[in-house]
């Protein structure tokens, strides 16, 4: 992941500098992708990095933070999530890919 990270940097850098000299719209949708996919790699290594250092891999579920709040129960009644939730599509480990994006897997 981190290699694949590296190479989107470089075509980010790559596409960006080229971009600036020709002006080509092309590759300013190019240099917009490989930044947008670079920073969601970025991102994702960067957490992983903080949680294994910081937590050493472990975080406690039971802390404030992870509570439901009063507010909570309150603003799910009031946008009626119960009439519409079951039409949400949700992702199931028991499928395939192929599975869940032509049923929607609906519960």
């Amino acid at each position: 992941m981190l290699a694949v990270t590296l190479i989107l940097f470089i075509g980010l850098l790559f596409s960006g500098t080229i971009y600036y000299f020709i002006k080509n719209p092309a590759l300013y949708s190019l240099s917009i992708t490989f930044g947008t996919i670079f920073y969601h790699f970025a991102m994702r290594l960067a957490v992983g990095f903080l949680i294994n250092n910081k937590f050493h891999n472990h975080i406690d579920y039971t802390l404030k933070w992870f509570k439901e709040r009063d507010f909570e129960q309150k603003f799910y009644i009031w946008i009626q999530i119960k009439k519409w939730k079951k039409w949400v599509p949700v992702f199931n480990p028991r499928n395939s890919i192929e599975d869940d994006i032509n049923n929607f897997n609906l519960r």
